[in-house]
């Protein structure tokens, strides 16, 4: 029997929280030129990205995702998977050289979780030092180092 009390959420702390869509994609003749079903599978694809958090790669298991891969996770043929996927990459959407990848999805969605949480680190560091009345010292960086 499983006690209510001992529930715990999923750590979903890995990938994007949410994501930004462009509202102007409704007004581009490749994507709303498109099948349904391949409009469909690039949102799909979409969100697959923004948890993969690989810049727009979709992964699993830290691995580029196969096409068995996806199709087995949005639980559809992998042959009409194919067909939309091809349509996408034909409209300029997705991809499909090395895995499936969202083109511009770094554009629009900005720095990754793992850049924003590295920063967030470095500033939490930073208020720690001073409110303890510690010198706070700037690292250098990389360009400053390969300067020198």
């Amino acid at each position: 029997m499983v006690n209510v009390d001992d529930y715990s959420p999923r750590d979903s702390s890995n990938g994007f929280n949410w994501l930004k869509f462009r509202t102007n994609l409704i007004d581009e003749p490749n994507f709303m030129q498109l099948p349904d079903q391949a409009k469909a599978i690039y949102f799909e694809v979409y969100l697959l990205a923004g948890k993969s958090d690989a810049f727009g790669l979709v992964t699993v298991s830290d691995k580029p995702a196969t096409v068995q891969d996806i199709a087995w996770i949005l639980r559809v043929q992998e042959s009409e998977l194919q067909n939309a996927l091809d349509a996408l990459q034909r409209a300029d959407l997705v991809d499909l050289d090395n895995g499936v990848t969202i083109k511009r999805f770094a554009k629009e969605q900005g720095p990754s979780m793992a850049d924003k949480r590295e920063k967030w680190a470095y500033r939490q560091a930073k208020r720690r030092a001073l409110a303890n009345g510690e010198t706070w010292t700037e690292p250098e960086s990389d360009a400053e180092s390969d300067a020198e």
